[in-house]
């Protein structure tokens, strides 16, 4: 007698015409064991759970700049904070990490600046952005993202915002 697909094998077909992101969260489902509570995956920084924590690995490179930088995000009791790394593309860089407290506006510029980097961009630039994304739980990976910015823009304009570019420059934050 012929059976017909399993429930699992449905889902990964799915999953894997979806999004990577979603794929990954289904994956993650699957892979838990009897007794693990699901995982919760945070879609953006505003979203950011107790004991969650976003890692950005930013690159920018260019004709006049080379930066990396390293955010770590956590959720502080009810208000976010950002430890943002000094440049390590600098040999002679006298900045250490620094610690910013993140308004509910500042997370929501942060957000949709991140969303513009994750949507498809011209390649007309030969400055590149590229963003390594990762979301942990209590210490366990549970989401990675990678996207590559070339299209020599920043985000819509909008009136006091809050940039990545800005966190690592105390004087631009008022």
């Amino acid at each position: 007698m012929r059976r017909g697909p399993s429930v699992v094998g449905v889902m990964l077909v799915l999953a894997m015409a979806l999004s990577r992101p979603v794929y990954g969260l289904i994956a993650d489902q699957l892979a838990l064991k009897p007794g693990d509570r699901p995982v919760r995956v945070v879609q953006t920084l505003a979203r950011l759970l107790p004991g969650q924590e976003v890692r950005l690995e930013l690159s920018s490179r260019g004709c006049f700049h080379h930066e990396d930088r390293v955010f770590v995000f956590r959720r502080n009791n009810q208000q976010l904070e950002v430890e943002v790394g000094p440049n390590t593309a600098r040999d002679d860089s006298r900045e250490v990490s620094r610690t910013v407290l993140l308004s509910p506006a500042d997370v929501a510029d942060i957000d949709q600046e991140l969303d513009y980097h994750r949507s498809p961009t011209s390649d007309r630039c030969t400055t590149r952005d590229e963003l390594d994304l990762v979301i942990r739980e209590h210490g366990r990976e549970i989401r990675r993202e990678h996207f590559v910015d070339k299209s020599c823009s920043d985000p819509p304009p909008k009136a006091k915002r809050t940039t990545l570019f800005a966190l690592t420059r105390p004087e631009l934050r008022q």
